[in-house]
């Protein structure tokens, strides 16, 4: 009877973790509209890290 209860009992904590991390997700919003100001600093992070890429390199 002991084995019974120890065996439930692990598996009551082992699903608590597994879907506790499932629900833990952000949602994605994948329609997001830049401006023209965003667009450009956006573009010249990129060319940032592209240069810092090539100094790696």
């Amino acid at each position: 009877m002991k084995k019974l209860w120890l065996s439930i009992l692990t598996v009551a904590v082992l699903s608590m973790g597994v879907f506790g991390s499932v629900s833990a997700e952000p949602a994605v919003n994948e329609d997001v509209e830049l401006t023209e100001e965003q667009k450009s600093e956006m573009a010249a992070m990129q060319k940032e890290v592209l240069e810092k890429e090539k100094e790696i390199i």
